[in-house]
């Protein structure tokens, strides 16, 4: 469609990582999230992710950068008012 990553996401029809680990958690009868930590290997996910992922009670994201779209303030915003932390985690390579 055209996009650059991050923007469109209201036309998406992919599933999201951050949802889809949510999901099958679920599925596979884990009884709660709350509490957890979640692991990424990109920046700050998008708003609908980040929903997702407060409202499962995940306690911290530990991502490889922490990095904001432009665009995006509603990510900044529900981080500064919710409980959840962020952390960057240093990836090294062998």
């Amino acid at each position: 469609m055209g996009f650059k990553s991050g923007q469109g996401l209201e036309w998406c029809v992919a599933g999201h990582a951050e949802r889809n680990a949510i999901v099958n958690a679920a599925r596979e009868g884990m009884p709660k999230l709350k509490g957890s930590s979640i692991y990424m290997s990109c920046g700050v996910p998008c708003t609908p992710c980040l929903i997702e992922i407060i409202n499962a009670g995940i306690e911290e994201i530990i991502c490889t950068e922490i990095a904001f779209y432009d665009f995006d303030r509603s990510c900044k915003y529900l981080l500064d008012n919710s409980d959840l932390k962020i952390r960057k985690f240093d990836f090294i390579e062998e």
